[in-house]
């Protein structure tokens, strides 16, 4: 078989924790000198050749007017090349194409520009990345970079913003955003993350962060482009009434509950994914998401209140930062239900006027629709399945709840899961369909209230762990006890009316964890799949009409651009988490084949081809013998679901991507304190947790995670993977 895939990075970048902070050139020497700048109005309206924001331009459709690939031809649509990016922890992000380069984040927010014709590298940026971060954030991976002027913006999973020449990756300056909240703790691992691409526009560069399950406060912020300057700072959350940071704070005190802020809850509400720049009414528009440090409402802010601003959309004044209006999805959020997720602009008509719109298909499972002069609800249906609330009122914008959304006193099936009916992979919107495309899923979780903390216990702040406030060490206990979920766990794929407001055809995916979506003028829709398929489907009635086995699951989305009269689709594979860990039976890609990452370009009578990996062996070997008491290794398993469970999987199973710790060698069980308390492996990404956890608990944990490894031993067992609720 025919392998003609470029081969440039021979290590594997999570390797590579001690190389320069530093841009390596075109290995050839080819650099084209010439800069052009990217201004408000070329990045608003960008030509065939380019995709210069996140979404392609500042409306994030994710849609493109090229129709050379098209329904008719689909079918000789083929590889043009790859590149193999050696990385092992999942791509997520959208490329952009400028000045015919392919640029774009990898693991640790290692940059590379590809010449977007050839395949060829010219120039890598790696950023340095402290390995210690995947204790807050495991798949260390990033959904985009942002190009304005002449300059590309690289926001690093620890808070800094760079920018770099968008022809040399050379560095031009760099700043810590996080400068807030309790982002910046001198002793402990810091609560905060970025994993979201910044935006650009008006001179200026936005940029928010995540960690609200950790403890975080949120913000975002707006800096000077060709300095790096803080031009302005938005809270999305209070803190100490008497001392608001700007008005809008003491709007947002008066619906939280009294003295909350003293008890070491951070309130959540990050800006971590969607930030939009809204040109007919200059105004940044966000979304706000996760519930603050804690889900359940009544541990977060006894005595109840609408807790702004979670689970909002809110348009701020792009000079000035102060708000124009708000639009809480969910007042009262304790769901992690959040309302962060991709914003889409357009225009449509509504009872025969003309409006200018912002869209978006949140976790909570209604669709929105807000007119974007003054945040006023045109239109909230749902677009999945959905138990927590019957309705929106149409009068008040507020959701209308069911009892089935109250879980404070006993574990509740709810839909959607907290992984949500929409999630971060975003949606396209199709001007000439009027349709959306939203990546989807039917999905319940098993709500339950902890009892460990409440209004009246103490809150213990563990950096870099989840505080979610829910039952998880005990969640499978509990899922045996309520049974299994009331409707199987599925993915999809669905087609969206806005101004009807109901789903017009929806195809069904394999797993519940895919990719985003684009789509074109020559009515497809392409979107990649956790089972290694990357597709194209009729944009009018969703039929399949093209796949190409690509070996490794899929979480990116695609783009499309043309060149020298030719149309491309790319996209980067290789997923993040949540594949078999949060899934259900059945071996994704990943799974099968390993986590592999690679630019994959496409264009019509393309004739590269991709070597098929060799299956992964995932049978379990023979454990050690058994450590610790009985005790040891119930006292094991709650500190196991409390520090390993978000990246190693439940009940010791494996994600895929981070290792299945049944399968440990003797080797690795004799240093495991090394591992976990020394960091031993910090460079391959497994960070040490000496901050938090002594040597008699790692004893424990260790004695859990052998007692797990005994029992699926002397049942035969590998990685059969159940859906136990997922998140």
């Amino acid at each position: 078989m025919c392998n003609t895939k470029t081969t440039w990075l021979l290590v594997p970048l999570i390797f590579m924790a001690g190389c320069n902070p530093a841009t390596e050139p075109d290995p050839n020497g080819q650099q084209d000198t010439h800069t052009e700048r990217f201004d408000d109005a070329r990045i608003q309206d960008p030509q065939a050749d380019e995709w210069l924001s996140y979404g392609r331009d500042y409306s994030e459709q994710r849609f493109v007017s090229s129709d050379q690939i098209n329904k008719a031809n689909i079918a000789d649509l083929g590889l043009a090349y790859s590149v193999d990016l050696g990385t092992k922890l999942g791509n997520i992000a959208t490329p952009l194409v400028v000045n015919g380069l392919l640029i774009f984040p990898t693991n640790w927010n290692v940059v590379y520009a590809i010449d977007a014709r050839t395949g060829e590298q010219r120039w890598r940026f790696d950023p340095q990345v402290p390995r210690r971060y995947t204790r807050v954030m495991g798949a260390a991976a990033s959904r985009g970079v942002a190009v304005y002027g002449d300059s590309v913006f690289i926001a690093t999973m620890d808070g800094r913003l760079i920018a770099v020449d968008v022809e040399t990756g050379e560095q031009r300056w760099e700043t810590n955003t996080f400068d807030g909240g309790n982002c910046n703790l001198p002793d402990a691992l810091p609560a905060c993350f970025i994993s979201g691409a910044p935006r650009a526009a008006r001179g200026k560069v936005f940029i928010g962060f995540g960690g609200a399950d950790l403890n975080a406060r949120g913000y975002v912020s707006a800096y000077d482009a060709e300095t790096g300057e803080l031009a302005w700072r938005f809270f999305t959350v209070p803190n100490d009434p008497s001392k608001p940071e700007h008005p809008e704070m003491k709007l947002a005190s008066d619906t939280w509950s009294e003295g909350w802020w003293k008890r070491g809850i951070g309130g959540g509400g990050t800006v971590w994914d969607s930030i939009v720049y809204d040109q007919a009414f200059d105004q940044v528009i966000i979304g706000t998401g996760n519930a603050g440090g804690v889900y359940p409402r009544a541990i977060r802010s006894p005595g109840g209140g609408d807790n702004l601003f979670l689970a909002s959309i809110i348009a701020l004044d792009v000079e000035t930062g102060s708000m124009n209006w708000y639009y809480q999805a969910i007042p009262g959020e304790q769901w992690d239900y959040t309302a962060a997720q991709p914003l889409i602009l357009a225009d449509l008509e509504f009872d025969n006027e003309p409006r200018k719109v912002v869209m978006q298909a949140p976790k909570n499972g209604f669709f929105y629709v807000l007119d974007r002069e003054d945040g006023t609800l045109l239109g909230a249906e749902k677009f999945a399945e959905v138990t927590w609330a019957e309705s929106i009122d149409e009068a008040t914008g507020r959701p209308i709840e069911t009892p089935q959304s109250d879980y404070s006193e006993e574990p509740k099936w709810i839909y959607p899961a907290t992984l949500g009916a929409g999630n971060w992979q975003p949606p396209a919107y199709n001007p000439e369909t009027n349709l959306v495309y939203i990546p989807s899923r039917e999905a319940g979780f098993l709500f339950g209230m902890s009892k460990d903390i409440g209004p009246d216990k103490p809150f213990e702040v563990k950096h870099g762990m989840i505080h979610s406030g829910l039952e998880l060490k005990k969640f499978e206990v509990l899922v045996a006890e309520a049974g299994p979920p009331p409707i199987a766990p599925q993915g999809l794929l669905k087609a969206y009316d806005p101004v009807a407001g109901e789903v017009v055809w929806r195809t069904p995916m394999e797993h519940i964890w895919n990719g985003g979506a684009l789509t074109t003028a020559g009515d497809l829709v392409f979107t990649g799949d956790a089972m290694g398929k990357f597709r194209a489907y009729d944009a009018l009635t969703g039929e399949e009409l093209w796949s190409f086995d690509t070996y490794t699951s899929i979480a990116s989305s695609p783009i499309s651009y043309e060149l020298d009269g030719t149309q491309y689709v790319a996209l980067l594979t290789g997923s993040g988490m949540l594949m078999n860990q949060l899934g259900f039976s059945g071996p994704t890609a990943i799974y099968r084949y390993g986590n592999g990452g690679e630019l994959l370009v496409f264009k019509l009578d393309g004739k590269a081809r991709l070597e098929q990996p060799e299956i992964v062996d995932r049978s379990l070997p023979e454990p050690p013998e058994r450590i610790g008491t009985a005790a040891d290794v119930a006292d094991g398993s709650d500190l196991y679901h409390t520090y390993c469970f978000s990246c190693h999987g439940g009940a010791v199973r494996s994600s895929a991507i981070m290792p299945d710790l049944r399968k440990m060698t003797l080797e690795r069980h004799e240093i495991f304190d090394q591992i976990v308390l020394e960091g031993v492996l910090e460079p391959l990404g497994m960070a040490r947790f000496d901050d938090v956890l002594t040597p008699a608990q790692t004893k424990q944990i260790h004695a859990y995670i052998i007692d797990r490894a005994q029992q699926d031993y002397a049942l035969g067992a590998g990685d059969e993977y159940e859906y136990r609720g997922g998140m």
